[in-house]
């Protein structure tokens, strides 16, 4: 599932990214990301959820989560990635939602 997270710096400069999902759970996820944010590092994430029904609507699950595991590429550079932990996620509906994650 699309993925779009930002952080910041120990300097105070913002940096943001888009990536997919591997795995979900109720404390975490996987997300794959060609410039990952550096371990240890709070990082704010929001994952797109599927409409399950036949709804414009989709489900976005956000948090503020501790990175940390950053998998470098053993391949190439789109199959890096890291892990997000959360103590929650908060879902939101938003009809839009779709459409902010795709923009570049």
């Amino acid at each position: 599932m699309p993925a779009q997270f930002h952080w910041e710096n120990p300097e105070g400069l913002t940096f943001t990214g888009k990536g997919f999902t591997r795995d979900i759970s109720s404390h975490g996820a996987y997300v794959y990301a060609e410039v990952p944010p550096p371990a240890e590092t709070e990082v704010h994430i929001e994952i797109l959820l599927p409409s399950f029904m036949e709804s414009p609507r989709a489900l976005r699950m956000r948090a503020k989560a501790k990175v940390i595991r950053v998998e470098p590429s053993e391949i190439d550079q789109h199959t890096r990635g890291f892990v997000a932990h959360s103590d929650s996620y908060e879902l939101c509906e938003n009809s839009t939602a779709q459409s902010e994650l795709d923009e570049p």
